[in-house]
């Protein structure tokens, strides 16, 4: 049978990220409250107009299909057998990208937009770092979490920016 780390890795994290306790719902209330900024929801079930399990630029996603912001992309886009656990088929890092695009409709650029991607970076570190062992008996998820924010711009309708999490999962599949 063949092995699918990435879809594993993608698994837990979707997973975590959608649990009604510890996921990003329910943390981004708590960090939207405390910074003042707009709650936002995302609906985390397969048939989400909000939830994309592919690398998509949003302006690929705004042009091509029905959609509701906020819209969520999970993918993997690394993973790397480190034979950390001998005669593992694979037992190494897999690199889980979590990008949120976040939409404006105002008309002229919003001069304190940084205050709703902080709540989304605040609800996405809660969610993923509040509770140990989410991942699983053969992922591992260690804290290892890095953020990238692009710039805010203008399309179509709105004005858009991505926040990125690079998620590091170390998996042991035989």
């Amino acid at each position: 049978m063949p092995v699918s780390v990435s879809s594993a890795g993608r698994a837990a994290v979707l997973a975590r990220l959608g649990d009604a306790t510890y996921g990003f719902n329910a943390k981004h209330a708590e960090a939207a409250a405390a910074h003042g900024a707009l709650p936002v929801t995302v609906n985390w079930s397969a048939n989400s107009k909000q939830l994309f399990q592919s690398f998509l630029s949003p302006d690929a996603i705004e042009d091509t299909t029905a959609i509701a912001w906020p819209v969520v992309c999970v993918y993997a886009a690394r993973a790397l057998n480190r034979n950390r656990s001998k005669y593992n088929v694979f037992s190494g890092e897999v690199h889980i990208y979590v990008d949120i695009h976040l939409a404006s409709k105002s008309s002229s650029a919003p001069r304190a937009f940084e205050i709703e991607m902080d709540a989304i970076e605040d609800a996405l570190i809660a969610s993923l770092n509040s509770e140990p062992d989410w991942g699983g008996d053969d992922i591992v998820y260690a804290g290892d979490i890095e953020f990238q924010r692009l710039p805010l711009t203008k399309a179509s309708a709105n004005w858009r920016q991505t926040t990125r999490a690079r998620l590091t999962l170390e998996i042991d599949a035989n």
